[in-house]
């Protein structure tokens, strides 16, 4: 902010920063306000070729004269209405020039383009159609195409009720004051991972956002949900209709008097539930699987079958075939390839397939799986997540755990939605205040969680050390989680 920027100027700065954060990223970012050192801040000068380029900034008077300057901007607006209403695509031209907020209908679709210098807008109204709903932004794709617009046109999809200010702003009538204020559904997730009972909301939710390892409870207006992973605990099961309840109670928002609290079970969910995400896949909780794993062998290449108990852990050196098997005969088979699994061992993976394929008749769906890259379908089968370890059967990795010989292990886990936890070096250079780190000595594991990191890698890094713990020590180590003594405490 230099000084002579204005006071609007300034106000509006700090509500578009906001809006980044809180919009985009989650509320995650900190934001710094350059004020007073805005000519010396090295941070802010870096990224315009350092602090010597303060002497080449415009003066006031050639940034454009500000009462000109959204009057000029919003002249170049134009609103398009999108609509299948007649049973085949239609773009429609509203308006070119200070768009009126009034003209969006909450029963279509609208592309705003803010020309190159605010990119395109999809707004989705709320009784718009499945079909308009699922095809918007590939109508925004086909209209920058038809305008011969440059691929990098920036792109929003803005919900209806959750307009973000980088989008109002260019609207000069919009007042969200004057309009009715419109419950939207939340989603909470009830968890006892830490050894206390943990309601924590879930912003902008999508389907893989329930985790089948906890409960959740779903706010619906006029009904509440809680729905019940398949590998919560007693626990959490006991407590989410209660605690459902208390919540219920406590809401000030204005419900029906009949308001009723319904359970839902993982795979299970009625349309009624399914309604309020914005895509469902039934895959995501469909099947159950049998893993078995291709090991490269000095003479031979070999197959066999992975305990339960290892299911979810992936050596970087190998590859893997899962084998998912649902009702009426029908399969998914997935293999999975390590960045350090060889070629020979990858066609090995191939050709194994094939012969799965083949015993099943030809019913299986195939599916190639990349180390970091797999799809939701292969992540949905492991309740606690993926664990990457270094090595592979080349490399003589053994299952057996000598800990008076143990070399200490660190493990990162990251993600935002799908969350992995991958072995990397034990060395500082390792660490992130954004992620969440395991350190296994063996006898003790150690969970750090410093104060940048998100709540999912929170959770699955519990998940991955009590994993560790239960199926490789058989219960007999220490978990230790180092939160608000992050980075105090000398042990770490």
């Amino acid at each position: 902010m230099p000084p002579e920027s204005g006071r609007l100027e300034r106000m509006k700065g700090v509500q578009q920063a906001e809006s980044i954060r809180d919009q985009e990223r989650a509320g995650r970012p900190k934001i710094h306000v350059l004020d007073g050192d805005w000519n010396t801040n090295n941070e802010w000068w870096k990224h315009f070729g350092g602090k010597q380029s303060v002497g080449w900034i415009k003066s006031p008077y050639g940034g454009g004269q500000d009462e000109n300057y959204w009057l000029d901007k919003t002249a170049q607006i134009t609103l398009y209405r999108c609509s299948d209403s007649s049973g085949k695509l239609t773009v429609e031209k509203i308006k070119t020039g200070h768009p009126d907020a009034k003209q969006l209908d909450t029963n279509d679709c609208f592309i705003v383009d803010a020309d190159a210098e605010g990119g395109i807008y999809v707004w989705v109204g709320k009784n718009c159609t499945q079909n308009e709903r699922k095809n918007a932004m590939d109508w925004a794709r086909q209209f920058l195409e038809k305008q011969m617009r440059p691929k990098w046109t920036q792109v929003v999809r803005v919900l209806e009720g959750a307009e973000p200010e980088a989008f109002t702003q260019w609207f000069g009538n919009w007042n969200e004051a004057k309009k009715p204020v419109q419950h939207q559904p939340k989603l909470f997730q009830v968890s006892n991972e830490s050894g206390k009972l943990h309601v924590e909301e879930i912003a902008d939710f999508y389907q893989e956002d329930l985790d089948g390892d906890d409960v959740m409870i779903l706010d619906g207006i006029n009904i509440i949900y809680v729905w019940v992973g398949t590998g919560a605990n007693k626990d959490e099961k006991d407590h989410a209709k209660e605690t459902a309840q208390i919540y219920l109670e406590a809401s000030s928002v204005a419900r029906h008097k009949k308001t009723t609290i319904d359970i839902v079970f993982q795979g299970k969910e009625p349309p009624t539930f399914k309604k309020f995400f914005r895509a469902w896949d039934d895959k995501l909780f469909q099947g159950l699987f049998k893993a078995a794993a291709i090991f490269f062998d000095q003479v031979d290449f070999n197959i066999e079958e992975i305990p339960q108990e290892q299911h979810g852990t992936f050596f970087e050196g190998d590859s893997y075939i899962i084998l998912s098997t649902k009702e009426d005969n029908k399969y998914d088979v997935h293999f999975w390839l390590g960045r350090g699994t060889s070629q020979d061992e990858m066609a090995t993976a191939a050709l194994k397939v094939t012969d799965l394929d083949l015993i099943l008749h030809n019913l299986p769906v195939q599916y190639r799986e990349l180390q970091n890259h797999e799809s939701a379908l292969f992540l949905s089968y492991f309740k606690n997540g993926i664990k990457y370890l270094t090595g592979g059967n080349a490399t003589g990795k053994t299952h057996e755990i000598n800990l008076d010989k143990f070399e200490p292990r660190l493990f990162q886990c990251n993600g935002k939605r799908n969350v992995r936890c991958t072995q990397v070096k034990l060395v500082k250079e390792s660490l992130n205040l954004g992620d969440v780190f395991i350190l296994d000595l063996g006898r003790e594991i150690l969970i750090w969680m410093p104060p940048e990191s998100g709540r999912l890698e929170r959770i699955k890094g519990m998940q991955h050390a009590k994993a560790i713990r239960d199926s490789e020590r058989g219960g007999n180590v220490k978990t230790t989680v180092l939160d608000n003594d992050w980075n105090s405490s000398t042990e770490w």
